[in-house]
């Protein structure tokens, strides 16, 4: 055998021992996508969050849902309020908090929660669909209403009527708002709705027309 042809074997052997060794390095394992959430994921890490707020219907009733976050076990703040738009904004990591909820679970996991330490009294909805120029406002005097558990009934009865999407009730104005979807309902069908639950409307006929943008 020729030193060229023994060279040329040599080469080709040691070429396919590097490529066998290289084949049997073992790799670095590769993490699923699930295993755990990437940085980027918007359900992960501290950010506010804005949400309708059930039982939001008065300035008074600010005070009242911080003090009912404060009894939650979980890691949420309360970082604003606004009980003219019902809204309020709360900070919380929903990987950690609402551990392991698709997105559409966190409002109900975070209604139930919040339902648990208000008696009831508070709950989270999902924000309007429709935007606010779309909307209708609404006002309504009413006689009587002289104190928070009054407010909170005017409220409820109002809140309720498919259409209404945000309700307020001041018994230092006497006066319950709300801002309605007017393809759903209208000032007659809330009137009739308070009446029914024997409240006192003042001004039934003479603000008829007074709807607003």
């Amino acid at each position: 055998m020729t030193n060229e042809k023994h060279n040329l074997i040599k080469a080709r052997r040691a070429a396919l021992i590097a490529l066998l060794a290289l084949c049997l390095t073992p790799c670095a394992p590769t993490r699923a996508a699930d295993d755990k959430p990437a940085a980027d994921d918007p359900a992960v890490g501290v950010k506010e969050h804005r949400h309708l707020v059930k039982g939001l219907f008065s300035k008074e009733r600010e005070a009242d849902l911080r003090e009912a976050i404060g009894r939650m076990p979980d890691e949420i703040e309360l970082v604003t309020a606004d009980y003219q738009t019902n809204e309020a904004v709360f900070r919380y990591d929903q990987s950690k908090v609402f551990k392991g909820a698709k997105p559409q679970q966190v409002i109900e996991w975070f209604n139930q929660r919040l339902q648990q330490v208000s008696d009831r009294t508070f709950g989270i909805k999902p924000l309007p669909e429709l935007p606010a120029d779309k909307l209708t406002r609404v006002e309504i005097h009413i006689a009587g209403l002289d104190c928070k558990a009054c407010s909170y009934g005017v409220y409820l009865t109002m809140e309720r009527v498919d259409g209404v999407e945000v309700a307020t009730a001041s018994f230092h104005d006497g006066l319950a708002t709300a801002l309605i979807d007017p393809s759903k309902t209208d000032r007659a069908k809330l009137i009739e709705a308070l009446k029914k639950r024997e409240v006192d409307v003042k001004d039934d006929d003479a603000k008829a027309d007074a709807d607003k943008k």
